[in-house]
C-alpha cells in the first residue's frame, strides 16, 4: 500500500497579506543575476522569502546542467537555510540558426539549458527537501506554437510543458506544486538585440498590435511567478499561465519571428 496523502492545504478565511508573505521560506532562482530571473529574485525577498540565485555569475558560479554543481548548491542551501520551499526554473538561451545549420552542439546547448536544467534543478530540490512547496517553470508562449529558426527553444519550452504536468501529477501527493508562468516577448538585456525590441518602428508595430498596448518589463513576469509560489495559488498546480499582455488571445501574426 502506498503512503497516506495530505490534501494540499485550504487557505480559505486567511487574509491576503497572510496568503502574499513569504516570510520564514526559503527560495532558489534558476538565472537570477539578470532580467528576468533578477526581477523575481526581488519580488520574493519583498515578500519576505530569503532566496539563492544559482547562475553562471553567481558567488559561487552555478552551471544548472551541471548535476554535481546542482545537487552540492541545494544541498548548501538546505543546511545553512534549514528549509528550501521554493524553486523557479528560470534559465532559457535562444541564440537563434535555421534547421539545415543547426549543429548537434547549439541544439544540445539550447535544450539542455533551457529544458534539461529544469529537470535536474527539481529533481535536486526534491532530493534536498522533499517537503518543497512549489516548483515553478519560466517557460515561454512559444511552447503555444512555432517559429523559425528556433526549433530548438521551441521544442524545449514545449518540452517544459510536459514537464510540469508530468511533476504536478507525481509530486502532489508530497504537496509539491508545480507550475509554469509563460512570458511573451519581454525587454530584458537578452532581447535587445531583437529587432521587435530595439528598432523603434518594429516595437511600435508590436505593441500597437498587443492588447496590453506596451511591452512586457520583467517586473510583469516576476509578479506572476510571487502569485504562483505564494498560498493565494494553493490550488493551482499542472498548469501554465500566459503572461504575454494578451498577446496569444489576439493571434498576434507580425511578418517574421518573434525573437528575429
Amino acid at each position: 500500500g502506498g503512503s497516506a496523502r495530505s490534501p494540499f492545504p485550504d487557505p480559505s478565511g486567511t487574509p491576503v497579506g497572510t496568503l502574499l508573505d513569504l516570510r520564514g521560506r526559503g527560495g532558489v532562482v534558476t538565472g537570477g543575476a539578470r532580467g528576468i530571473g533578477a526581477a523575481i529574485v526581488r519580488r520574493l525577498e519583498e515578500a519576505g522569502a530569503t532566496v539563492a540565485s544559482l547562475d553562471l555569475v553567481g558567488d559561487p558560479p552555478v552551471d544548472v546542467t551541471d548535476t554535481v554543481q546542482v545537487e552540492a548548491a541545494l544541498a548548501d542551501l538546505v543546511a545553512r537555510t534549514g528549509r528550501l520551499d521554493v524553486l523557479v526554473n528560470n534559465v532559457g538561451v535562444f541564440p537563434s540558426a535555421p534547421l539545415a545549420a543547426m549543429t548537434d552542439e547549439l541544439w544540445d546547448h539550447v535544450v539542455t539549458t533551457t529544458l534539461t536544467s529544469a529537470f535536474r534543478c527539481s529533481r535536486a530540490a526534491v532530493r534536498s527537501e522533499p517537503a518543497l512547496g512549489a516548483i515553478v517553470s519560466v517557460g515561454s508562449v512559444e511552447s503555444l506554437r512555432g517559429l523559425p529558426r528556433l526549433a530548438h527553444y521551441v521544442a524545449a519550452k514545449h518540452g517544459l510543458v510536459g514537464l510540469t504536468r508530468a511533476l504536478a501529477v507525481e509530486l502532489g501527493p508530497q504537496g509539491v506544486r508545480v507550475l509554469g508562468v509563460e512570458p511573451g516577448l519581454v525587454d530584458t538585456e537578452s532581447t535587445r538585440g531583437f529587432a521587435r525590441v530595439a528598432d523603434p518602428a518594429e516595437r511600435a508595430a508590436f505593441e500597437a498590435s498587443l492588447p496590453a498596448g506596451r511591452m512586457a518589463t520583467p517586473d510583469a513576469v516576476a509578479r506572476v511567478v510571487l502569485f504562483a509560489v505564494s498560498d493565494l495559488a494553493a490550488f493551482l498546480t499542472g498548469v501554465v499561465i500566459p503572461v504575454d499582455g494578451g498577446e496569444l488571445a489576439g493571434e498576434v501574426r507580425l511578418p517574421g519571428s518573434a525573437l528575429g
